[in-house]
Formats: structure tokens, C-alpha cells, sequence
């Protein structure tokens, strides 16, 4: 099984950003959106089937988005430039109930932090942003969160069958491999389109053609117990 290491984009085809829409503000400048954004300004019709309800963290939210990462430059180490593939992480651990020292609170802010001062994000070709993928494992009781691999789209019906389950947990490679993304449901009409929660734009869903490779979690629901 390949260990992945990443930013926004899986290092085998390099590193780059995983920028928001920012309706041309110079991230330097001006990182925020004009406007954000929320599910409620995402609806999704009757023919979605989400059976978990994953938060929406926006990787660009004021609270959080200037906070550093693994590096200290500014705009590039930044949660609004490249905390994409973090962001779908933290949605993907705070809708199965986990939280920071079995109390706080996960969110894009809360976890970055933790992952900045608990070894995880490494460096890399000069980029310390990248993602260590098995360090959400500590989290959680053992075995109760566990990467499993990183690997190519499985078929449709496959990843459908994995939204009913709520369990793995897919992270998925978009925008021409520059942006990562959770999944968080499917259409029963448009077989091929699949909902998720997209951290950096005002969009929540993606075709399967649009899908590059899946991170795949294994995330016991903490909520259940």
C-alpha cells in the first residue's frame, strides 16, 4: 500500500494550491470570498441520498484561513491556500462525532492546529503542508479510525454502496488534481453525480468523471456509541 503525503494535490504529480473562487482578490491582498457560504445555499433535491450530515467547513472561514500550517510564508502556507485536503478530513471526523483530546471541538481551525503542533504535516520538496495521512489514526480509539489507501475511483456503484454504508470515508481528487473534496451522498436519477462538501467552492456536487483518486478512511461513528 503507498503511503500518500499531500497538500492539496497528491505529490507524485507534484504540489500545488487548492485556492478558492476568490472573484479576482489577490489571495495576498484579499483571501477572502465577497460573500461565503453555507449548505443552506447549496439545496439539494429529493433525489440526493445523504445518509450522514457531514459540517461544511469553508477553508477560507476568517476564523481560520490565514492560520499557518506546516510553513510560516505567507499566503502559500496558509489554510485558504492549501488546506483543502485538511478541511474534508476535519468534516469527515467531526460528522462521525470525534473530537481533539476527547473534548474539543474538530474544526478545520481546531484541527490544523493540532496537526501543526502534533507531527502532522512533513515537508516536502520545500512545501511543509503536506498532510501526514495516518496521523487522524490517533484520534480515536485504536482501529476506530484507519487511512486506508489511496487509489484510483472504484466504480460508481461501488462508491455508492460506501455512502450507504457511511463508511469509508471518501476524499476525492477534483479540478484537474488540484483540489480535494468530501463526499457526502449521490443521486438516484444522475447515477454518476455524487455530493459532497467542498471546502473552498460554493458547489456541492461532482460528476464521477470528475474524480481523479479517493482517499479512503475507515471512520468508526463515534456518535453510536
Amino acid at each position: 500500500m503507498k503511503q500518500a503525503l499531500l497538500a492539496c494535490v497528491v505529490l507524485l504529480v507534484g504540489t500545488a494550491s487548492c485556492l478558492p473562487v476568490l472573484q479576482g482578490n489577490n489571495v495576498n491582498t484579499n483571501p477572502w470570498p465577497k460573500k461565503m457560504w453555507s449548505a443552506k445555499d447549496l439545496p439539494t433535491p429529493d433525489t440526493a441520498v445523504i445518509p450522514t450530515a457531514y459540517p461544511l467547513f469553508l477553508q477560507c472561514d476568517p476564523i481560520w484561513g490565514l492560520d499557518f500550517m506546516g510553513g510560516n510564508s505567507t499566503p502559500f502556507d496558509t489554510v485558504c491556500h492549501q488546506g483543502c485536503a485538511m478541511s474534508a478530513v476535519a468534516m469527515a471526523l467531526s460528522g462521525k462525532g470525534y473530537h481533539l483530546n476527547s473534548y474539543y471541538p474538530i474544526y478545520s481551525g481546531t484541527f490544523n492546529a493540532w496537526l501543526r503542533y502534533n507531527g502532522g504535516y512533513t515537508c516536502i520538496d520545500n512545501d511543509c503542508d503536506n498532510l501526514v495521512l495516518t496521523s487522524p489514526e490517533r484520534l480515536g480509539p485504536p482501529g476506530a479510525i484507519k487511512f486506508m489507501s489511496e487509489v484510483a475511483p472504484p466504480s460508481a456503484a461501488t462508491m455508492r454502496s460506501y455512502v450507504d454504508a457511511s463508511n469509508p470515508a471518501m476524499i476525492v481528487h477534483v479540478r484537474n488534481q488540484t483540489h480535494f473534496v468530501l463526499v457526502t451522498g449521490y443521486d438516484t436519477v444522475d447515477t454518476s453525480l455524487f455530493y459532497v462538501n467542498d471546502p473552498g467552492f460554493p458547489v456541492n456536487t461532482y460528476h464521477y468523471s470528475d474524480i481523479h483518486n479517493i482517499l479512503l478512511y475507515s471512520i468508526e461513528d463515534q456518535k453510536k456509541h
